[in-house]
């Protein structure tokens, strides 16, 4: 098996009264076991608040290459997904509790661990493989926090050529630096993000091509 897509059924566990339900779907959801050979992974209206463990594990899914989270109405961490060895593509969608996406997105961080040094960070490779990331519909998404930019490693997204971020109206910001730190990345396209704003555009390598809402912006080198 190479694809496989798990949509829930949100109606069935809706309400204040459907707890127990939620918290027997997440269980029986952690402790699924998807075929190494996964290539292709969609999740649909999944239930938990934070992800199954075994998405983030490399060793569970050391050949996966699309993955995309939609409807996941009740999730408010997306953590370890910077772990998944062979992951080109990552399409984030509709998870409307997500208020905040930071170093969590790259690895889990095990209960009682401190904040990283620089030293072990550049250790770490995060997200070696993927080439394209879209946020969509993130009503919620507010802060974009990246752990001390100015030790971020062409360890971390080395292949990103795409980033669109897509209606997510209460976005703010990209991290500080962040942009100028992805050599590889070519296309930004940002639509519906009304307050999101692109500080130092003149700093940004001209072969990067940037579109707001479908326009593309020309600078001055």
């Amino acid at each position: 098996m190479r694809k496989l897509v798990l949509r829930w059924r949100p109606e069935e566990a809706a309400g204040k009264n459907k707890q127990d339900l939620r918290n027997f779907l997440f269980e029986v959801s952690d402790k699924l076991s998807p075929p190494e050979e996964l290539e292709d992974l969609r999740i649909i209206y999944y239930y938990g608040s934070s992800l199954p463990s075994w998405l983030s594990l490399a060793a569970r899914l050391p050949n996966l290459r699309s993955l995309q989270l939609e409807g996941c109405l009740n999730l408010k961490v997306i953590s370890g997904l910077g772990q998944l060895p062979c992951l080109e593509h990552l399409l984030v969608k509709q998870a409307p509790k997500v208020t905040s996406v930071g170093k969590h997105f790259l690895r889990k961080t095990l209960q009682g661990e401190e904040e990283e040094s620089s030293s072990s960070s550049c250790s770490i490779s995060s997200f070696p493989k993927l080439k394209v990331l879209r946020f969509e519909d993130m009503a919620e998404w507010e802060k974009w926090e990246w752990p001390k930019i100015e030790s971020m490693t062409s360890m971390e997204f080395p292949y990103l050529h795409t980033l669109n971020i897509s209606n997510c109206p209460k976005l703010k910001s990209i991290p500080e630096g962040f942009l100028c730190r992805l050599k590889m990345l070519r296309q930004l396209i940002i639509d519906e993000s009304p307050r999101l704003r692109l500080e130092g555009l003149e700093s940004f390598p001209s072969f990067l091509e940037i579109k707001i809402d479908s326009q593309v912006i020309q600078r001055t080198s």
